[in-house]
């Protein structure tokens, strides 16, 4: 640090001086050193926004080598397709291939969409579109193989289990019904019907073509139209020889209907080779079709991967290359500056150690004192809660001990009666005794027990005294219960039994719960564990209250507890209003509450996680608006010495 000072000269003249120190160079060191710093701090700022760059340009360079590859191997997927396409012969399993095709060409569609939306210098962009342009083609003529594979296979049919081609199934049928007359003639020969099936609907050529007929229209309507009523008259045929055959003798002529047959079939066989001629051309036309466009989606795939490749090439050998090393540049000389202002931040560091522990130190014991300040009003806060919560059941304690005190006082009044009685029986006893000699004393003794109901008293005292008694140890028990949780807290744990801490907690909430709900208690074996007691019950006495609180007319509180590994757990439910899912959030908030102001301090739930956590447990809430609310806390099993069992 430096000074200014000012003194007076002759004229009213003012000088002005430096007063160096040693303090005062070091301050004067201390600020070169921080401007140098804050000039280094803004070279690496700027080192490092062209790293970021840098390393930028390599994953975006890396992420269009990838879309490169991925446009490879999708292209090298669709590729495959025209040879699957030729190995089909069903129209309806192109289908199958049609639906892959789609798929890899939106997966083409969103590699180039996002190449497109890449940022491309001119030459890479030259590459890039040169690829999508061929990819694109390659697609449509794909895409264009498929009708045409469709309109060749109409000229293939399923023909006896299998499927051939049209024409050759024609040219079978053609013979069978060459030899179908032939064995009409043979039939008449040798008296004896020699054909098959007499029925035209089980004729082979019937059943065929009726389902599987040709998806050719104009093959289908020459069959159906001029080849059918053809083929019908020759079974015909066939019933007239079988009629002939049964009514002929050995020397019988040949019927004249069997020339009516040839001509018939010589016309069948004109029909027949007109139609498979027409059907081998149009075969042929869309097979040649089909290949030619074969042939050009061939070299079309051809440039489409020779475009991917010289992508790929150029992008990973040039651009990506060029990227890669203006990175390399760029990290080093951010290395150099980053290690100086290593080493100036060091000595800095070091020089303001001293000043800062110094500082530190003091804070430090400040900060000490106000945690010490912290716990003393956390401590008394836990005991205004408690103080709080006793004075908001100390109405319902009264009244529970009022009720074993009104039978107790009105027991006691009874033996009042009962002495006041006994006393006059035995002294009328003993005055009778006096007179025993004269007559009729023992039946005045036994008028006198009887009308004082002596045998009745003698009955009733034990019951009398068996409920004030009850009555008392009730009361000792509620008194009891009340001191153990109005005890300032232990500054020691203790061992305590949970289920003990909530059977007192019960005993003292119970005027505020039996009006409003039955408890179901289901309370398993659990270990000893260390713990603040009176803390625990803090809890259990707000989770209680709360509970019966937010049951508005008769509900039900279930308590549960269990052992499970090195836990504890305590389950609390209600079948109360809930909680609303927008408040849950909140419930363990501090001065969070949602009931009435004056009715809650918003500190109970707060107060119940602290504890909780104190504990090293934690506590969870599930809830649902309208159908109650489940408390469940878990707090871990500790001995005597603090560890864990």
């Amino acid at each position: 640090m430096f000074y200014w000072s000012r003194s007076a000269e002759p004229g009213n003249a003012e000088s002005c001086t430096m007063d160096f120190t040693p303090d005062k160079r070091l301050a004067l060191s201390y600020g070169v050193v921080t401007a140098i710093i804050i000039a280094l701090w803004a070279v690496s700022l700027f080192v490092m926004r062209q790293s970021g760059i840098a390393i930028d340009a390599v994953v975006q360079q890396s992420q269009l080598v990838g879309l490169a590859k991925q446009g490879m191997i999708n292209l090298a997927g669709a590729g495959q397709l025209p040879w699957r396409i030729e190995a089909e012969i069903h129209i309806d399993d192109l289908a199958v291939i049609e639906a892959e095709m789609q798929v890899l060409r939106q997966d083409f569609q969103g590699i180039q969409a996002a190449m497109e939306a890449a940022g491309l210098t001119l030459s890479e962009k030259a590459l890039v579109t040169r690829f999508l342009e061929h990819g694109t083609k390659f697609y449509d003529a794909l895409t264009a193989c498929l009708p045409l594979r469709q309109k060749m296979l109409r000229y293939y049919t399923e023909y006896q289990g299998e499927t051939r081609s049209l024409s050759g199934v024609l040219l079978q049928r053609e013979l069978d019904h060459i030899r179908y007359v032939r064995a009409l003639h043979e039939s008449i020969a040798q008296k004896k019907l020699l054909v098959g099936t007499l029925d035209y609907s089980q004729c082979g050529f019937y059943q065929w073509y009726t389902k599987n007929p040709p998806q050719d229209k104009d093959l289908a309507e020459i069959i159906t139209e001029e080849i059918d009523p053809l083929h019908q008259q020759l079974h015909n045929y066939a019933a007239m020889v079988n009629d002939w055959l049964a009514k002929a003798g050995p020397k019988t002529a040949a019927p004249a209907f069997l020339g009516e047959a040839e001509k018939d079939i010589a016309r069948l066989g004109i029909y027949f080779a007109g139609l498979r001629s027409l059907a081998q051309e149009r075969a042929t036309a869309a097979g040649a079709d089909y290949q030619a466009q074969l042939v050009q989606l061939e070299q079309i795939f051809k440039e489409a991967d020779g475009a991917a490749a010289a992508l790929e090439a150029h992008l990973r050998d040039v651009s990506l290359h060029q990227s890669l090393t203006t990175m390399t540049r760029t990290t080093a000389g951010g290395k150099l500056l980053i290690w100086l202002f290593a080493v100036l931040a060091t000595g800095l560091t070091l020089f303001i150690a001293k000043r800062t522990m110094d500082r530190i130190s003091a804070w430090s014991k400040e900060l000490e004192q106000a945690y010490r300040d912290l716990q003393l009003t956390h401590t008394q806060m836990l005991q205004s809660e408690k103080l709080a919560s006793i004075g908001q059941l100390a109405a319902g304690v009264a009244h529970e001990i009022n009720n074993p005190m009104g039978f107790i006082t009105s027991n006691l009044g009874t033996l009042n009666k009962y002495a006041t009685r006994l006393t006059d029986f035995l002294q009328a006893q003993s005055e009778l005794i006096g007179s025993i000699s004269e007559a009729g004393v023992l039946e005045q003794m036994q008028e006198k027990r009887k009308n004082l109901k002596i045998d009745y008293i003698f009955e009733d005292l034990p019951t009398l005294i068996g409920e004030s008694l009850e009555g008392a140890d009730r009361i000792k028990n509620i008194v009891q219960s009340l001191k153990s949780f109005a005890r300032v807290d232990q500054t020691q744990k203790t061992m305590a039994d949970l289920n003990e801490c909530l059977e007192t907690t019960l005993t003292v909430v119970w005027n505020e719960l039996k009006y409003k709900c039955t408890v179901s208690k289901e309370f398993g074996a659990l270990p000893k564990t260390m713990c603040f007691p009176q803390q625990l019950n803090q809890v259990f006495v707000n989770l209680l209250v709360n509970a019966a609180q937010a049951i508005e007319q008769q509900g039900r509180i279930t308590i549960k507890t269990w052992h499970g590994g090195p836990y504890n757990y305590i389950w609390i439910e209600d079948t109360g209003c809930g909680i609303p899912a927008d408040q849950i959030g909140k419930i363990f908030d501090p001065f969070f509450t949602t009931k009435e102001v004056g009715k809650g301090t918003g500190l109970g739930l707060s107060i119940v996680y602290d504890i909780i956590k104190k504990h090293n447990g934690n506590i969870t809430v599930d809830s649902e608006a309208g159908q109650g609310t489940t408390f469940v806390i878990r707090l871990p099993v500790t001995g005597a010495g603090g560890e864990g069992v």
